[in-house]
């Protein structure tokens, strides 16, 4: 069953809620829904991400590089 809510909003967060709904191509109402989903989502963070689990190949560059080795030295697996 669909029922309505109402909430008042101040102007700075209206006109940011429009340039997201602008930005996203879909209703201030869309954006919210999706705010509120996103909020009340009981699921745990490691079952929310699962998906993003991946490997981080970096082509083969001079020792020397601090990014990359920054990267290895933060890195939690081996």
């Amino acid at each position: 069953m669909d029922a309505t809510l109402t909430l008042r909003l101040d102007g700075g967060l209206r006109r940011k809620l429009r340039a997201r709904a602008v930005a996203l191509k879909v209703s201030e109402a869309e954006v919210v829904r999706q705010a509120v989903s996103r909020e009340v989502n009981t699921e745990p963070l490691g079952k929310r991400i699962s998906g993003l689990r991946g490997v981080l190949r970096l082509p083969r560059v001079p020792d020397g590089d601090s990014w990359r080795k920054a990267i290895r030295e933060n890195n939690w697996r081996p």
